[in-house]
């Protein structure tokens, strides 16, 4: 049995487009690693080092004290993986499912994970910078750490719901659009401010739906934002060894290539008049080749 759940686990890494499903099951690891029973890898930690549960829990979550968060910059990152209880992670682990293959199938791998990961980095700094305001404008600052994919996720809702608002989620007997799902929930985030009860969460979710909503919006016009990602990546990546290659003169392909070559990898020019389109009118006023380029676009490495 456990050879058959390992295979399953191995066959889903493996797949190169189904990040969704490595997203998820990341998270679910951790979340058993942490918090799966009495013998789990925090407590064998905690009892090998002599270290209270909390304080290994706190190096991976973020502080809300920007003080704190200098010298733990990780935290950025690692706090994302990290659930508090069962239907904490259960329910956003729903929505990255629902969301997050709707995201994928449309705009491809990559921008799911630039959503996904900026979306945590970015919902923790404007969490932060929140609670910094808060510091002095009521000369009172709370203490506590930061947990949860949530921010991450309503990024994700966000930009689904603005890339395709009037698709469709079949919820029990009935359809509903993904526009009026993602506005039920922001509205909730919004009120829930008053009450004081969670308010850095909160904050942190709606700084995550204005970045997906925000996103969506760049890439129709001019994709800013892409670009500065994949600068600031590209900073990080080994420079390629120049090799010196004799070129054949291939021959000329017939138009049955030439065909696929273009259905293949579309210019970006085409994919944004694409996404303006699917913006004013839906998805379901693409062409048949229209829907073929946004395909192979979405599935290009």
């Amino acid at each position: 049995m456990i050879d058959s759940i390992w295979s399953d686990i191995k066959s889903t890494f493996d797949q190169q487009k189904n990040v969704v499903s490595k997203l998820i099951l990341a998270n679910i690891i951790v979340f058993v690693l942490i918090n799966g029973g009495s013998y789990n890898f925090t407590y064998l930690i905690c009892y090998v080092t002599k270290v209270d549960f909390n304080t290994v829990l706190n190096f991976f979550s973020l502080p809300i004290h920007l003080e704190e968060l200098i010298w733990k910059p990780w935290t950025l990152l690692t706090y994302g993986f990290l659930h508090e209880g069962f239907w904490h992670i259960f329910f956003n682990l729903i929505f990255l499912y629902f969301f997050g293959n709707i995201l994928e199938e449309y705009l491809g791998s990559k921008k799911l994970l630039t959503v996904f990961f900026v979306g945590i980095v970015l919902s923790a700094l404007i969490e932060t910078m929140a609670f910094q305001v808060l510091r002095y404008a009521i000369h009172s600052y709370p203490d506590g750490h930061t947990i949860g994919a949530s921010g991450a996720v309503m990024a994700i809702m966000a930009a689904s719901a603005t890339l395709l608002p009037d698709f469709q989620i079949r919820f029990i007997v009935f359809n509903i659009k993904l526009k009026y799902i993602f506005l039920f929930y922001f509205l909730i985030d919004l009120f829930s401010l008053s009450n004081g009860a969670n308010w850095g969460g909160h904050i942190a979710h709606l700084g995550g739906a204005i970045f997906g909503y925000l996103y969506i919006r760049d890439i129709y016009r001019n994709t800013v934002i892409d670009n500065f990602i994949s600068r600031f990546t590209a900073l990080f990546k080994p420079k390629a060894k120049m090799k010196i290659t004799h070129r054949k003169e291939s021959p000329k392909p017939s138009n049955t290539n030439t065909k696929q070559q273009r259905y293949g990898r579309p210019n970006q020019q085409e994919i944004d008049s694409i996404l303006d389109k699917i913006s004013q009118s839906g998805y379901d006023s693409l062409t048949k080749n229209e829907k073929e380029l946004l395909f192979a676009a979405s599935h290009e490495d």
